[in-house]
């Protein structure tokens, strides 16, 4: 689907989600199902997809509000503001390169006397107080969801409904989506509702996933994007990057600038920034010692949905293995933390299966890295691991290239590309790049961010 097409007027999901951006929330889970993709709310909101989840969700609020009553009553009155010249940061997960992304650039606005305040989610809460001990304002959802009021939950009820209704025939919802379409959109008017007066003075928002709460709270000028992981269309569009709304984009260099301008609105913003993160594994690449094993290979077994797509991935792996065991290299496989080792169990390579505490230790621990399509590769040239990619499920990663310390094999048959690797006889070329900006990227998101 071209840029043009995603931004006509007359392409119908667009010009009604830009008129009702909390729509999308509805359009989003209809658009996920309809390509046979998970919906990751699934594990992290009760109830989300049963037919009673309303229900639920109007006694939370009754109970959320009774709570901020009586902590009010106690003289513990907690809601937070921020003016045109704060900065909210939404933090959604614990993961390192989101949570240190985001303090060294929340860090870096405060020393120049900007407002910052981080939103925490459910995921990110256990880490509040370590945060403001470190000096930083905090709050979050549940405690923003205090301050609702039943009537406007109520309303907003309605409101979800006409929109679902609405959305059915623009988007071709059929009927038995519509009340899973639903909880979503009405969950969304709830995040809406609570962050309401938090961004009334119309801060900059920071967030690595817009969802429409977000985009609906703010002006999309001041809706700042961080790029994170590979973000590739799901037939036709990237559902982390709103197609209907121009928002600023901060991505990690040049090779990801093409993806992102197709695919994101056409008057959006596209700022090659680097990150942070990758600043700090940089530093880390240049002190690494000698590595522990010859080979690295970042799994994700959890991602073979079908027998096809199984039994490449089980090819790339014996590929693997059977490399090494002839060859004697050391070899650790690095599970993704939604995988199970039983599927290397039931194939007799669990002995491979290595406990590490994060992906960047994994890699300073190795000669070469290879995956299949993990971002794991990114870090990899960025600590100075080569990196093989087989990119089996045809993401188009070559598309990147050429790429340095980087190879893309476009299939199972990996082995030559790890021997060329071990022996140093790769040569990336002139013409080859980084495939993110590195140094100085905290004070480059601070320029765009506060211009």
């Amino acid at each position: 689907m071209s840029r043009d097409r995603l931004a006509d007027d007359g392409d119908e999901p667009g010009a009604f989600l830009r008129r009702h951006p909390l729509a999308y929330a509805a359009y989003r889970i209809n658009y996920l199902l309809e390509n046979d993709r998970d919906i990751s709310e699934n594990d992290e909101v009760p109830f989300i997809t049963a037919v009673f989840f309303p229900v639920v969700l109007v006694g939370y609020v009754v109970l959320a509000r009774a709570r901020g009553l009586a902590a009010r009553l106690v003289g513990n009155d907690s809601r937070p503001s921020l003016g045109a010249d704060g900065h909210l940061f939404i933090m959604s997960s614990q993961s390192g390169y989101r949570t240190e992304t985001f303090l060294e650039v929340a860090g870096a606005l405060r020393e120049r006397d900007h407002d910052v305040l981080l939103l925490c989610s459910p995921a990110a809460e256990t880490r509040q107080d370590e945060w403001e001990a470190d000096g930083f304002a905090t709050t979050s959802h549940r405690t923003l969801h205090g301050y609702l009021r039943l009537w406007r939950v109520l309303r907003n009820a309605l409101y979800a409904a006409v929109l679902v209704y609405r959305l059915r025939k623009v988007a071709g919802i059929p009927l038995g989506r519509l009340s899973l379409c639903y909880n979503f959109l009405l969950l969304e008017t709830v995040k809406r509702e609570s962050v309401g007066e938090l961004v009334s003075g119309d801060p900059r928002i920071h967030t690595f996933s817009p969802m429409p709460y977000v985009v609906a709270a703010s002006e999309p000028d001041r809706t700042f994007v961080y790029q994170h992981g590979l973000q590739q269309p799901i037939a036709g569009r990237i559902m982390a990057a709103p197609f209907f709304a121009p928002l600023t984009y901060l991505l990690w260099g040049d090779p990801w600038r093409e993806l992102f301008a197709e695919y994101a609105h056409p008057d959006s913003r596209m700022a090659v920034v680097g990150n942070p993160w990758h600043d700090q594994l940089a530093r880390k690449g240049e002190q690494k010692g000698e590595a522990t094993y010859d080979v690295l290979f970042v799994s994700g077994s959890h991602a073979a949905v079908d027998s096809d797509i199984e039994a490449d991935f089980e090819r790339l792996v014996e590929d693997v293995v059977g490399l090494c065991e002839r060859e004697g290299y050391s070899l650790a496989i690095k599970l993704h933390p939604l995988e199970s080792p039983a599927w290397f169990e039931e194939r007799g390579w669990a002995s491979y299966v290595t406990d590490f505490d994060d992906i960047d230790d994994a890699l300073l621990s190795s000669r070469v890295s290879v995956t299949n399509g993990s971002t794991a590769f990114i870090e990899s040239a960025v600590v100075g691991v080569p990196a093989i990619v087989a990119d089996l499920w045809e993401y188009d990663l070559d598309a990147l290239a050429p790429v340095t310390n980087v190879t893309f094999t476009n299939g199972p048959r990996v082995a030559p590309a790890i021997a060329d690797a071990l022996s140093g006889r790769r040569d990336d070329g002139d013409e080859s790049r980084m495939p993110v900006r590195l140094g100085n990227a905290t004070e480059r998101i601070v320029d765009v961010v506060t211009e």
